[in-house]
């Protein structure tokens, strides 16, 4: 192809949006960060991690909050 149709041609594309998807990674585990996939967690009470999200107002696509919310679930495996 012709260098300069190229050039001509660099502006009329389509910008992708760009996906993302965050993850908990846990010695040996990694889960997808949903509230559903958390609370699937071997060795997690169900009602004890919906009180603490509650409690700690988490936010699924908010980094930071994740830190909390890793925090409390290794804690919660480790016991």
């Amino acid at each position: 192809m012709n260098h300069m149709e190229l050039k001509n041609a660099k502006d009329s594309g389509e910008l992708l949006p760009l996906t993302t998807k965050l993850y908990l990674v846990l010695p040996g585990k990694v889960i997808y960060a949903a509230k559903k996939d958390v609370s699937d967690i071997e060795g997690i009470d169900k009602k004890e991690l919906a009180a603490f999200l509650k409690e700690n107002k988490i936010k699924w696509k908010d980094p930071q909050s994740l830190l909390v919310l890793l925090d409390y679930v290794s804690s919660k495996l480790n016991e």
